[in-house]
């Protein structure tokens, strides 16, 4: 089973256990198109769409708008060696390893003819340093992992993986916080499908427990704080006090970034991959190695 995906920079042929990663001939020129559409920020915004395009069957009126979706080229293809778990192999085997991969670099991926929303970034989410023999014993053993479990739980990492690399798109940092969550809980359900957690432990709890279960450093003071946004928003419709689009609080910027850097620590772990990255600080700036 092959098929393409972007866009993803590079040209390092990934070959794991269950399959290939390879450039496209056109990566070069799929490139050199995302970089003439990447806006000084570091991302790739929709294009504006004009009023007569919005809807053929009306007279064009008012002004042009970003468009809901749109796509980026193609830059890899990928096959496996066996086939796909699942009947679509894009909601499955497919859709998990190129997600994985989304994970891995901090872009957000997609097959070449599906849809993309929101913002990409265009120089990656994920401060680590992974080479390809790395990247290739990653891919390698998580796709072993994940093809070893039951279909619910295979699907809930899938989506996870999605919606984490969805979530950095967001612009303000109190929708960034609000999805980073939705993953993490995400994730809390794949642990208690696997037997490694209880089902009824409160929100309050969850954090440490999934450190604690999976090799995560915990900061308790920062962890009390991402528990503490989180009631507010969830319950109260408030940002650490204030009204949602409201001047940014220290607090919030922080504690958004720190929520999904822990769950950039938690995925290896639960897919089985040992690496010292699961266990470093999640609330320090830089770069970190994904393996020594």
């Amino acid at each position: 089973m092959t098929d393409h995906f972007g866009f993803l920079p590079g040209n390092e042929r990934l070959t794991f256990e269950g399959g290939v990663v390879t450039p496209l001939p056109s990566a070069g020129e799929a490139a050199a198109l995302v970089r003439s559409r990447t806006n000084r920020d570091g991302f790739i915004y929709p294009p504006f769409v004009s009023p007569s395009a919005q809807n053929v069957r009306e007279p064009p009126s008012g002004s042009a708008r970003p468009a809901s979706l749109f796509r980026l080229p193609p830059s890899h293809s990928i096959a496996l060696n066996a086939p796909a778990s699942g009947s679509n192999g894009r909601t499955a085997d497919l859709g998990f390893l190129i997600h994985l991969l989304g994970y891995l670099y901090g872009f957000r991926l997609q097959f070449h003819d599906w849809w993309l929303d929101l913002r990409v970034s265009a120089s990656g989410t994920h401060n680590i340093l992974v080479h390809s023999d790395a990247a290739s014993q990653f891919l390698g053993c998580s796709y072993d992992t994940w093809r070893r479990r039951k279909p619910e739980v295979q699907r809930l990492f899938t989506n996870a993986l999605f919606m984490h690399s969805r979530a950095w798109c967001y612009q303000w940092e109190w929708e960034r916080f609000a999805n980073h969550y939705m993953v993490f809980d995400a994730l809390y359900r794949v642990a208690v499908e696997l037997h490694a957690v209880k089902d009824k432990e409160p929100h309050a709890e969850r954090l440490a427990i999934m450190m604690n279960e999976y090799g995560v450093f915990d900061h308790p003071i920062l962890r009390e704080r991402i528990y503490r946004l989180r009631n507010q928003l969830f319950h109260e419709a408030l940002w650490d006090g204030r009204t949602p689009t409201s001047a940014s609080s220290h607090n919030g910027l922080y504690s958004s970034y720190h929520l999904g850097k822990i769950v950039q620590r938690l995925v290896p772990a639960m897919l089985g991959f040992k690496t010292p990255y699961s266990a470093s600080a999640w609330w320090q700036l830089g770069t970190f190695s994904f393996v020594d």
